[in-house]
């Protein structure tokens, strides 16, 4: 759905009734015990990467394109720009991962990752693949099947009465976003990273009751037609002091009304904090000043780029506006021609080094609330919905593959490793040890529900909802 004022407005009013209905109806539901307090990044990359040229390589010595009718893997890296075939391939920094030519700035952080290969996708179908990795379960069809998982984990912090006092606990920047369960606070609140206005105001309409758009209107600008800032937030509040509650005595009996009034102020609230200057990219005078150098090396100015997309993750993590974040940090990865050879290592290079700058930032950024630095209270997991054909098609692209690849770092994850591997012969998805991680005949072939279900359980959450379990040699 288009985001707009009229549709916010509209959401919240269907939003509480649908909540307090839904509560209602299940007056009984258990709480659970209170997962640990971590923060989540879920970073995806849009159109389907080639992992030959970033996270699952080949060694051309060993590889060359002669051999491409034995090993069906045709590298092709002579047919790049002279920066990516020159480097050929990239050394982990105290490391012995190693890294196709596309990496970017990434394998400075080597050491700080966990690189999942060999994954097996089951699908070809973009929205597909990106809805699988979101929910960590496969569509049917083509329509998601649960939550995002973004708001799964904020639905369960708020089911066990855990503290989420994130003003915007589930933050989605470009990407798609799901949920279907009955807590408020996990409903994702979704941005955009290329138009100025709603990326900084938009946090700011977060709390707006649904009263009518023109009244909205009249009270919000001023003469100049500019946001007039405090004034909604007093002007609501006037309004629900004002207004004599109607809910049936009887309807309350269960708490459904009051829970909605509580979910209102504190969204309401919301709006007194201005968190939206922690996002006014445009307008560096709103900035605290010490983000504007910081800023300024993610490009945050440029909206719609890979460094303003990451540098609006950064600023709801350092800030604390949201705990879960899913960001789209790339797209235009569907390389099927011969613009294979020029965009895909490019934009993979662009992604990853504006990933390098916000991992950086989550390394020596403290955490105010938890202590130590923000990297070790956050899993960051990266991904694409598939990858691309191991060999180049007629036109001198790279078609879907099943085979994937997929990165974690920080709180809970293994380090400095590799999980799973791709065969030598046509690069397909190889079985492995559910507790080592390496190559095992009548192991387990890892799935993207294995990688989210390790995460979810290695920060206490319940990963019931993916319909497996995870895996120890994805947890640390």
């Amino acid at each position: 759905m288009h985001f707009s004022r009229r549709n916010l407005f509209r959401s919240l009013g269907s939003l509480t009734a649908a909540t307090a209905l839904a509560q209602l109806a299940r007056p009984g539901v258990a709480r659970a015990a209170p997962p640990a307090d971590r923060s989540f990044l879920f970073v995806e990359f849009n159109g389907a990467w080639d992992i030959t040229l970033s996270l699952d390589p080949r060694d051309p010595a060993q590889f060359p394109d002669s051999a491409k009718a034995q090993t069906r893997i045709e590298l092709g890296w002579s047919r790049l720009a002279p920066e990516f075939s020159a480097r050929g391939l990239v050394q982990g920094v105290n490391s012995p991962l190693r890294f196709g030519p596309a990496i970017g700035r990434l394998h400075t952080q080597a050491a700080n990752m966990c690189v999942v290969r060999g994954m097996s996708m089951d699908t070809l179908t973009h929205p597909v693949g990106t809805r699988y990795f979101l929910t960590g379960k496969p569509p049917a069809g083509l329509n998601a099947r649960g939550s995002s998982l973004g708001s799964e984990l904020a639905d369960q912090v708020a089911r066990a009465n855990a503290p989420l006092d994130e003003p915007v606990p589930h933050l989605v920047v470009d990407s798609e976003a799901y949920y279907v369960g009955d807590q408020t606070k996990a409903r994702p609140f979704r941005v955009g990273s290329r138009n100025q206005y709603q990326l900084s105001l938009s946090f700011q309409e977060t709390g707006y009751d649904a009263l009518a758009d023109l009244v909205l209107e009249g009270m919000r600008k001023t003469d100049a037609g500019q946001p007039v800032g405090g004034v909604i937030p007093n002007v609501t509040r006037d309004h629900r002091s004002a207004v004599r509650a109607c809910d049936p005595a009887g309807t309350n009996a269960l708490g459904a009304f009051e829970r909605f009034r509580d979910a209102q102020l504190k969204m309401g609230a919301t709006l007194e904090k201005d968190v939206g200057r922690y996002f006014d990219f445009t307008n560096p005078a709103r900035l605290d000043p010490s983000d504007l150098f910081p800023l300024l090396g993610y490009g945050a100015q440029n909206l719609g780029t890979p460094g303003c997309t990451a540098a609006i993750a950064r600023q709801a993590l350092k800030y604390g506006v949201s705990r879960f974040v899913t960001i789209q940090l790339q797209s235009g990865l569907d390389t099927h021609t011969a613009r294979w050879a020029t965009e895909q290592p490019r934009l993979l290079k662009e992604g990853f080094d504006a990933l390098t700058l916000l991992l950086e930032d989550l390394h020596t950024l403290p955490d105010a609330r938890r202590g130590g630095k923000l990297i070790d209270h956050t899993t960051v997991v990266v991904f694409s919905e598939f990858s691309r054909t191991p060999y180049l098609n007629p036109n001198g692209g790279r078609d879907h593959s099943l085979t994937n690849a997929c990165l974690l770092f920080g709180a809970g994850v293994p380090k400095n490793r590799v999980v799973g591997a791709s065969s030598d012969v046509g690069m397909e998805p190889q079985a492995v040890d559910p507790m080592t991680g390496q190559v095992a005949a009548g192991g387990v072939v890892i799935r993207p529900e294995h990688v989210l279900a390790s995460v979810l359980e290695s920060a206490g959450f319940d990963a019931a909802p993916l319909r497996t379990t995870g895996l120890p040699c994805l947890k640390a």
